[in-house]
């Protein structure tokens, strides 16, 4: 393999993060999930493990609902429907695709919500040691709330009535800006041309039309909001606040993704310095990149000798012909 190949090869592996190489990062992916709830179950739905989101989704905990049978948390009308599916797809060896209502712990709830329940989607395959063996051992399933066409619509309404009355904000500010400089410039109306000041209208005049311009261009915008036709760029009327918070997002998500190393030869993350190693620069941590960094001395050192006591006898002959 050539040496362009080579450092191609090494420039590739290292602008990837290999997230498999950390340490426990099954644990880390599953506890990172926020929106999906991944259950355990027995062949006969009682739970064996629950995900740390059923305590952010429906408010329990993961002691309440251990040991205890799936169907006990569903509404009494559906819990026959999904023990049925569950059945099926263990005697058949097919995937479960369920949807069921799960109930809300009602001592989680706040004085705002009076939901009870929450619509979700079930999908999950039973576990078999062997094809041989026809004895389940255990049921894996995710739950995700599903989302219906009223929520949807609802969380849509909610953003675009946010949007509107951040842009009411700034078309107020910006409107009394174009209000203070019309009455400053109405000191310099008298001294223009007598032929000019007539084809003018009067300070009064022209900010009561800027005022109908105004409130006909809000109404305009509000009417084209709600239908769902506004397609301007709300990028120009920013405030500086929304600028200083996205480009400090923008900083944070940078250095996070810099520090982001993995020993190549451990495996740990934690390292307070990485170091250079076979692969490229900060590709080990401190302890194992100190180690390599004598094994490449140590081997450095007999091709030293040999190219000292080579180019010895060198020089001698060149001193006898001289």
């Amino acid at each position: 393999m050539s040496a362009t190949s080579q450092t191609n090869t090494i420039s590739n592996t290292l602008s990837t993060f290999e997230f498999t190489k950390r340490k426990r990062w099954a644990d880390i992916l599953v506890t990172g999930l926020t929106d999906v709830i991944i259950f355990v179950l027995s062949p006969e739905g009682k739970v064996l493990y629950c995900g740390n989101a059923v305590n952010e989704l429906l408010g329990w905990n993961e002691t309440d609902i251990l040991d205890l049978r799936l169907d006990d948390f569903i509404i009494e009308q559906e819990q026959t429907v999904f023990q049925r599916a569950l059945q099926s797809s263990i005697r058949t060896n097919t995937e479960l695709l369920s949807y069921v209502r799960f109930k809300c712990n009602p001592a989680a709830q706040s004085a705002q919500s009076s939901t009870s329940d929450i619509l979700f989607e079930i999908k999950g395959y039973p576990h078999f040691v062997s094809d041989q063996d026809p004895e389940c051992k255990c049921f894996f399933a995710m739950a995700k709330p599903y989302p219906s066409r009223n929520t949807a619509m609802l969380n849509t309404f909610l953003e675009l009535q946010m949007e509107n009355e951040r842009l009411q904000q700034c078309l107020a500010a910006l409107k009394l800006q174009v209000d203070s400089r019309i009455t400053a410039s109405g000191h310099i109306l008298p001294s223009v041309n007598s032929m000019y000041a007539t084809s003018l209208p009067s300070g009064g005049q022209y900010s009561s039309s800027l005022d109908g311009a105004l409130n006909t261009a809000t109404a305009t915008y509000d009417n084209n909001l709600l239908k769902g036709n506004y397609n301007g760029d709300s990028s120009q009327t920013q405030n500086p606040e929304d600028l200083e918070d996205s480009s400090r997002r923008k900083k944070l998500k940078k250095t996070h993704i810099l520090d982001q190393h993995v020993c190549r030869k451990c495996g740990r993350t934690d390292s307070p310095e990485w170091r250079k190693g076979p692969d490229g620069p900060k590709t080990l941590c401190n302890a194992c990149g100190l180690r390599w960094a004598k094994q490449m001395r140590r081997l450095d050192e007999p091709s030293e000798e040999n190219t000292a006591s080579t180019s010895t006898p060198g020089s001698e002959t060149v001193n006898s012909n001289a």
